[in-house]
C-alpha cells in the first residue's frame, strides 16, 4: 500500500511539471472546494501503529494566492497494537478542523498587475510550499481495544506543511500534497490511559485536488 501511495505522489508531481504554465501567477479566486485521501497513523499507549486510509473534504477562503483559511472534515479509521498482537485497538474516526496556511509565495515579490511575466517550474514549486496550524475536534467511534469498547472526543492542534501546486497561471485546479501532525489535548483515542503516558498524537499524509470558484481578482 505504501509503494502504491508513493507512485500516486510521483504521478501527481510529474503531471504538475508537465502541465504547469510558464506564466506567473498574478490573479486568483477567493474560494475553493477540495477533496483528497491518504494514510493516517497514531502515537498512543500502544507502541505500534497501523497505517489506515482516510478521506477529507475542505472549503477555503483565499486572502491572496498564498494566504488562506479553511474548514476541513476528515473521516477514516485508526489502529495500533502492543508488542503482542492480542493487545490492540482500532476504531473509526472523524474530525473537524479550522486551519490557516501561509505559503512561501506570500513573501516573494509578486508580478506586476496586467504584465505578462514568466517563471520557472522551480519558482512555482517554491512559492507553493506552506506551513499552517489551527484547531479542531477529533471523535473516535466504535472503538475497541483489548479490554473494552469505547467512544471518545478530543480537542487537538494541527501542525501542517506541504505544497499547493496551481496547474497554470489562471487555472481553477490546485493540487495539494500535505503532511499533518495533530497534537491531541488528551490521552484517550486508544481507550487506554497508562500512568506517566503522554497525550496521544495522530498524523496524516495526503494528496488532494481543489477547484477554485469566484471571479478573478488581480494582485
Amino acid at each position: 500500500m505504501v509503494s502504491y501511495f508513493k507512485s500516486i505522489l510521483g504521478i501527481l508531481f510529474f503531471s504538475f511539471v508537465s502541465l504547469s504554465s510558464s506564466l506567473a501567477q498574478n490573479t486568483f479566486r477567493h474560494f475553493s472546494i477540495g477533496i483528497g485521501a491518504g494514510q493516517a497513523s497514531t502515537f498512543t499507549d500502544f507502541l505500534h501503529s497501523e497505517r489506515r486510509l482516510f478521506g477529507y473534504a475542505e472549503v477555503d477562503y483565499y486572502f491572496s494566492p498564498y494566504l488562506n483559511i479553511g474548514i476541513e472534515v476528515q473521516g477514516g479509521s485508526i489502529a495500533g497494537h502492543g508488542d503482542q498482537i492480542i493487545s490492540n485497538f482500532q476504531g473509526d474516526f472523524k474530525s473537524l478542523t479550522i486551519k490557516g496556511k501561509v505559503h512561501a509565495g506570500e513573501f516573494i515579490k509578486k508580478p506586476q498587475r496586467y504584465v505578462v511575466s514568466r517563471e520557472s517550474v522551480g519558482d512555482k514549486l517554491l512559492k507553493g510550499i506552506y506551513l499552517g496550524s489551527g484547531g479542531g475536534i477529533f471523535t473516535i467511534m466504535n472503538g475497541t481495544n483489548s479490554s473494552e469498547s469505547y467512544n471518545n472526543k478530543e480537542l487537538f492542534i494541527p501542525a501542517l506543511g506541504g505544497i499547493d501546486m496551481y496547474m497554470g497561471a489562471e487555472s481553477r485546479l490546485l493540487l495539494n500534497l500535505n503532511y499533518q501532525m495533530n497534537f491531541l489535548l488528551g490521552d484517550k483515542i486508544d481507550g487506554s490511559i497508562s500512568p506517566g503516558s503522554h497525550n496521544d498524537l495522530y498524523q496524516t499524509i495526503s494528496i488532494g485536488i481543489s477547484y477554485t470558484i469566484g471571479g478573478l481578482t488581480y494582485l
